[in-house]
């Protein structure tokens, strides 16, 4: 309530359903779940496991014993409390993946700046910007305040976005992410549409034009004609108002967002990252397409959710990649400085700009970025080859 009226709310409303950061602090989880027998929202998933660590996998990626066996430690102790209050431990940034879904107009508390931007642009669900106490209070009560995006008039674009000289139908995955990168830094908070994305664009090519937004910037809804379910058109994704300012995206402001990432060629990379947000089955079957009868010198985690990864198993996929030496896990891989690396890594490669952002920012570490191709080959090499 008070969080509400910090921000004006008139009332609270329920929601459909929330998704919570996996590692509360324990304490912090013990005192605000004590009296509560089960969740409030009808249905409740798990975010990843944070700072470079999965109880399952952490000797296989090389994390510190130390650190590995403290945070276990608070895992086994957390456990009892997410079974109780019945949050479904996905450990998973993906939630609508694995069975968590929303429909258009639904009210959602949800934690990750990448789902609650895809949330409100491809489903049409209603969910604000918000962090890890707002998410976790919502999945008890059941309810959330009624503010900022969840109102439709709080929706409507106030800045049009469009691409000069991209063919955006040829744009790889690490294209797309540039683009929307620079889109973030450029926008600040300010909802936009997007003109020139083909209405058949994938759930992945999609992905990884919005999951940057927030990164770079703090944008929540990305309109796209056609796509947008509030927004069959760029008109009514205004509101059918004038919009405050036109951008234009262009080559050179792709070629900036990979030049601040860069590696030089040649440069030893001691570990791999793919999965900001996680990997989903076509992307595991990319990956396994690439590593199938190599051997990575590099470490190489690969972040996707377990539902996925049993899927990817049963195909085949998760077999070629550990044999080639990938490690699966169940991590946020933006989250993972907030760990300890393995040592000796002093420069990571990832096929994520997100991932790439918070590594280098909060981690101190050098971080390139590329496609998923450029990584699986640093892997196997153990050294950035340059495409430059």
């Amino acid at each position: 309530v008070k969080y509400g009226d910090a921000f004006g709310a008139e009332r609270l409303v329920p929601v459909a359903a929330a998704h919570v950061w996996a590692i509360d602090p324990y304490e912090f989880l013990k005192d605000l779940t004590e009296d509560v027998t089960r969740a409030g929202a009808p249905l409740v998933t798990t975010h990843p496991y944070t700072g470079c660590f999965d109880p399952d996998t952490w000797k296989d990626m090389g994390v510190p014993t130390d650190f590995a066996m403290a945070e276990t430690e608070l895992v086994k102790k957390r456990s009892p409390i997410i079974k109780r209050l019945n949050f479904l431990p996905t450990f998973t940034c993906l939630p609508f993946l694995v069975g968590n879904f929303a429909l258009k107009g639904q009210i959602l508390s949800w934690m990750g700046s990448g789902v609650q931007i895809m949330a409100n642009s491809l489903i049409g669900a209603r969910a604000q910007r918000e962090g890890i106490v707002s998410v976790l209070a919502s999945a008890i009560t059941g309810k959330t305040p009624y503010m900022g995006l969840l109102k439709p008039e709080n929706r409507w674009a106030q800045i049009v976005v469009k691409l000069d000289g991209i063919n955006i139908e040829k744009c790889n995955e690490a294209d797309l992410q540039a683009i929307g990168y620079y889109i973030g830094a450029k926008v600040g908070d300010k909802n936009i549409v997007l003109e020139g994305v083909p209405t058949w664009f994938s759930f992945e090519q999609l992905k990884n034009l919005m999951v940057p937004l927030p990164v770079s910037g703090a944008v929540a809804m990305c309109h796209i004609a056609g796509i947008t379910p509030e927004a069959p058109t760029v008109q009514d994704a205004l509101g059918h108002r004038k919009p405050e300012e036109e951008i234009i995206v262009s080559k050179k402001e792709i070629d900036e967002v990979y030049f601040e990432y860069a590696g030089a060629d040649g440069e030893p990379v001691p570990l791999v990252v793919l999965g900001c947000p996680h990997l989903t089955i076509g992307e595991l079957e990319q990956v396994a397409s690439l590593i199938e009868g190599k051997r990575v010198k590099s470490r190489l985690w690969v972040g996707t959710a377990e539902q996925i990864l049993a899927l990817a198993r049963r195909m085949g996929y998760a077999d070629i990649i550990e044999k080639a030496g990938g490690v699966f896990a169940r991590c946020c891989m933006a989250g993972i400085p907030f760990g300890q690396f393995p040592e000796g890594t002093n420069v990571v490669a990832t096929n994520s700009i997100k991932a790439a952002h918070y590594i280098s920012r909060i981690g101190g570490i050098k971080t390139i970025f590329g496609t998923t191709e450029d990584c699986v080959k640093a892997a196997v090499a153990g050294k950035w080859k340059s495409r430059v």
